[in-house]
């Protein structure tokens, strides 16, 4: 994934791989598992919320790298 996601980004393509909304169903079975156990995994919650505002951009059909979207957006920059 490392070696194949980051060129794809800088090339623009955000074609679905594994699908954003994919991602995100995922990590809340995570987070509910990590709560129902009493594990502190603030670092999951803050990527749920990313793919979560992915979500609701209308973006879920995406691939799950193309987060970087709303990073993008957040911080005001576009990945060139």
């Amino acid at each position: 994934t490392l070696d194949v996601k980051p060129p794809r980004l800088f090339e623009g393509n955000r074609n679905p791989g594994f699908k954003a909304h994919m991602q995100l169903k995922d990590l809340k079975i995570v987070l509910d598992t990590a709560q129902e156990y009493g594990i502190p995994i603030s670092g999951t919650v803050a990527n749920a919320g990313l793919f979560q505002q992915m979500i609701d951009l209308g973006l879920g059909e995406l691939d799950n790298s193309a987060v970087v979207g709303v990073i993008e957006q957040l911080a005001g920059v576009e990945i060139p």
